[in-house]
């Protein structure tokens, strides 16, 4: 391919080269409504119960195990998902330097998955503690996770455009791979 043929291809995929891209109009996806993201967690709760169901009850407690580390899947996704393209505003040489600890406007995208983990614990805590059948917790369990991970502030669009961070280059994004066009 020549020079020319693939900066036609560049243009008709509209890709403009970092920063452009991260920079330039959007649609702006809007966030689930609270019905809606309720809907969305009743059918997978109700999956999760039919499968459940059709396993056999020694083979409950493994999946109530599974449920449980389902959390820790939901809050890794969210937090990859936020803070991909998006580093803090200063390294962690600087907050330690500084003495600036935390940064409220950049650091509050942690707080939603560290609370995706505590609920999974507690909600694994309770049930253990209530004797609970794990037929109805672990849907349970599936429905509050899924809905912390959906719900819980700052909502994906909110958070990168209006909070505190710096736009990097994603790592394997087209865009990185532009960023030496002539």
């Amino acid at each position: 391919q020549t020079i020319i043929q693939t900066k036609q291809e560049i243009v008709r995929e509209k890709i403009l080269g970092w920063p452009y891209d991260r920079l330039g109009p959007h649609e702006i996806k809007q966030d689930l409504t609270a019905a809606q993201a309720v809907a969305i967690v009743f059918l997978v709760a109700w999956w999760v119960f039919v499968v459940m169901s059709k396993i056999p009850g020694q083979e409950h407690i493994v999946m109530f195990a599974f449920a449980a580390m389902f959390g820790n899947l939901l809050a890794a996704i969210r937090l990859i998902t936020y803070v991909w393209g998006y580093a803090p505003p200063i390294s962690l040489w600087g907050r330690i330097r500084t003495g600036r600890w935390i940064i409220p406007g950049y650091d509050v995208v942690f707080v939603a998955p560290l609370m995706i983990l505590l609920l999974a614990s507690v909600m694994a805590y309770a049930v253990f503690k209530l004797r609970m059948d794990p037929l109805m917790a672990v849907p349970l369990l599936v429905a509050a996770q899924l809905y912390a991970t959906v719900k819980f502030p700052p909502g994906l669009m909110d958070w990168r455009l209006t909070h505190n961070h710096r736009i990097i280059p994603a790592i394997g994004s087209q865009a990185a791979e532009l960023q030496q066009t002539q």
